[in-house]
Parts: C-alpha cells; sequence; structure tokens
C-alpha cells in the first residue's frame, strides 16, 4: 500500500510542473494613452488619459513650443494621482503642445504607449 501512494503522490507532482512549464508567461499588457493641453486658464494643464491607472498617475510631462527646426522644451512636470498636469508659466504666444513617453510596470507586466496632445495656438 505504501509503495502505491508514494508512486501516485510522485506521478501529481510530475503533472503539475509539466502543466506549470507548459504555461506560457504573462505577455505585458499595452494600454493607450491620451495627453491633453486645454487652452484656458491657468496658461499650461492639462489630463493624461488611459483605461489603466498605472498610464495615468505620475507620469512625466513635457511642455514644447513650436519653432522653426528644433522644438523648444518649455517645462516638465508629472500627473497628479488623477492624471492631472499643470506647468504654472505666462503665456507667450505662440503654438504649444504636450508630450508623455511610454511607461508602465515591468513589475506588474503593463506597458503604456506614449502620446502627444493636440497643439494650442496662444495669441
Amino acid at each position: 500500500m505504501r509503495g502505491t501512494t508514494g508512486r501516485a503522490a510522485l506521478g501529481v507532482a510530475v503533472l503539475a510542473a509539466l502543466a506549470l512549464a507548459a504555461t506560457p508567461a504573462q505577455a505585458d499588457t499595452k494600454y493607450g494613452t491620451k495627453v491633453t493641453l486645454a487652452n484656458s486658464f491657468p496658461a499650461f494643464h492639462g489630463k493624461v488619459k488611459s483605461k489603466s491607472d498605472v498610464c495615468v498617475a505620475h507620469r512625466k510631462v513635457k511642455l514644447f513650443s513650436e519653432r522653426p527646426g528644433r522644438d523648444t522644451l518649455l517645462g516638465r512636470t508629472r500627473s497628479n494621482g488623477r492624471g492631472r498636469w499643470e506647468i504654472p508659466q505666462d503665456p507667450p504666444s505662440g503654438v504649444f503642445y504636450a508630450k508623455v513617453k511610454k511607461g508602465g510596470s515591468a513589475s506588474l507586466g503593463i506597458k503604456c504607449k506614449g502620446a502627444t496632445s493636440k497643439s494650442v495656438v496662444i495669441d
């Protein structure tokens, strides 16, 4: 009787190990991101939006001014826990846009795409 129980337990252990080995590693989940730049007071503010909270909170946001040739970086900040961001600055005349780079969490298997806002014209 003892030999049969031991073999059965060994068989179950082998089957469990084979099942784990056959399971593919969990692939990263990719989420789209949108960044907005508001055309209202206060001058430079907006929101980072995504279906994943990981892709919204604490994202690096950069504000650019469109120029002939290379665009000028005017400021940078991080979005808050709800995706809101602000770069307090007196707005000069020009065309502006905001950008967020791709990001995510390797430990959670989440990848967030980068995004660029629509341009805003200030006269």
